[in-house]
């Protein structure tokens, strides 16, 4: 599923799938359009001790 966005002068899509953004993109490439296209991605790793100083010290 993906989900679009516009705020203003900006579109954004949303994809939930992260292969499906890749084809996306290798689609837009074979366009030649993909000059403008910013990829974000947030990552986040599991810390143990972190989530025990969140559970411990909320």
């Amino acid at each position: 599923m993906v989900r679009i966005i516009v705020e203003l002068n900006r579109v954004t899509l949303e994809f939930e799938d992260p292969d499906k953004v890749s084809k996306f993109i290798d689609f837009l490439q074979s366009l030649g359009v993909t000059s403008n296209i910013e990829k974000r991605e947030i990552k986040l790793e599991y810390d143990e001790m972190f989530w025990n100083y969140l559970i411990k010290d909320r």
